[in-house]
């Protein structure tokens, strides 16, 4: 796990570059919980999360059949999809924003700062989301 000591807040300052979001990735796809592998960023005021629905060949996850594609691309066992969540009007995130016209600036910078984030700590992005 990457991070930064939180010491400086238990002795009550934040540092100058304290990070503004978490990001994380969830591996276990269809595994725990009927949860798609997804990744995705949390703010104080905001969440966005990718689900990719592949389970990547990982030990310990679950594949749900599906047809073939025409496509020489990989069949995902779900299609992929975005979820944008209010935090501030929705804490219960019982409303996906990502593609209402008001959210699209906040869902394309959340977007760029999730990717600049993967590749800070050296992950990669999913093939479905170039």
């Amino acid at each position: 796990m990457q991070g930064s000591s939180i010491r400086p807040l238990l002795e009550g300052s934040t540092p100058d570059d304290w990070q503004d979001a978490v990001y994380y990735r969830y591996w276990m796809h269809q595994a725990h919980h009927n949860v798609a592998a997804h990744y995705g960023i949390r703010t104080k005021t905001h969440k966005l999360i990718y689900y990719y629905a592949d389970p990547l060949d990982q030990p310990g996850t679950e594949s749900v059949a599906r047809t073939g594609s025409s496509s020489s691309a990989p069949v995902l066992d779900l299609e992929p999809e975005w979820e944008l969540f209010d935090l501030e009007k929705d804490p219960l995130e019982m409303n996906n924003v990502y593609r209402r016209p008001e959210y699209a600036s906040v869902a394309k910078e959340l977007t760029a700062k999730l990717h600049e984030m993967q590749a800070r700590v050296g992950d990669s992005r999913h093939w479905s989301d170039q």
